[in-house]
């Protein structure tokens, strides 16, 4: 087993080995070896003077794995580091290509191992006929968000605009007041967004009416943001 074979790069140094009764066999035994807070790069091929020493590697197999796997001893693995042996001699000294290899984004797949293929990508969810049994009641809840002022057209009782999301056309129509915070949004914030939350609504060319909603103690609304924001409800799509 080469102790610098693998590498999960873990962002915290776990405290403990995953299997104590394995890494006792370890650490009690040599515990100037196989130190968890004051690491040395190890032998290459130690598994095997661990096989020589009476261990079988179901005793000594993971628990050598995640020690080598831990961000103190790779940080030992440097260029002319030098590597012990189970009695603390020296057994030759880290390469460069070996300290290298350890920093490699691939650092986790076993030297001399194949290479692993690229895990295929998730397939989309294929359309699915679900019995009533298989269903529950829901709410369709719709959230917008732009941040360039559109030319509404204006009307009677609200300004109409239109929000192109990836190439749906929704149309949306906030009232007076509303638009103005809009407007003043654009003329006093270098950068801002505007959320518009509702519901679907009748169908259009390109899209859809995105409509009020008026649920119980969910005020549907307008937002406006930089550092500071403005809550409001926006009209009825028309």
């Amino acid at each position: 087993m080469n102790p610098t074979a693998t590498r999960e790069a873990p962002d915290r140094e776990r405290a403990s080995p995953p299997t104590p009764p394995a890494w006792a066999a370890l650490s009690q035994r040599w515990p100037a070896i196989f130190n968890i807070n004051a690491p040395r790069p190890l032998k290459i091929g130690i598994h095997k003077d661990l096989l020589q020493a009476g261990l079988a590697p179901q005793d000594f197999k993971r628990a050598l794995a995640h020690y080598c796997h831990t961000r103190r001893y790779r940080q030992t693995l440097v260029e002319g580091a030098t590597r012990i042996d189970l009695d603390g001699r020296p057994a030759r000294m880290v390469t460069r290509e070996q300290a290298i290899a350890d920093l490699a984004p691939d650092a986790g797949r076993p030297r001399g191992g194949a290479r692993q293929a690229p895990r295929a990508p998730r397939p989309p969810p294929q359309p699915m006929t679900l019995s009533e049994a298989q269903c529950v009641k829901g709410r369709l809840e719709l959230t917008l968000k732009f941040s360039e002022l559109p030319k509404a057209i204006p009307g009677e009782r609200d300004f109409t605009f239109g929000v192109d999301c990836e190439g749906t056309l929704i149309q949306v129509s906030v009232r007076p007041r509303l638009w103005s915070r809009l407007l003043q949004a654009a003329r006093e914030y270098p950068q801002w967004v505007a959320t518009v939350t509702g519901k679907m609504g009748p169908p259009t060319a390109r899209g859809f009416v995105l409509l009020e909603q008026r649920s119980a103690g969910n005020r549907n609304g307008l937002y406006c943001s930089r550092t500071s924001s403005t809550n409001a409800r926006p009209s009825s799509g028309r």
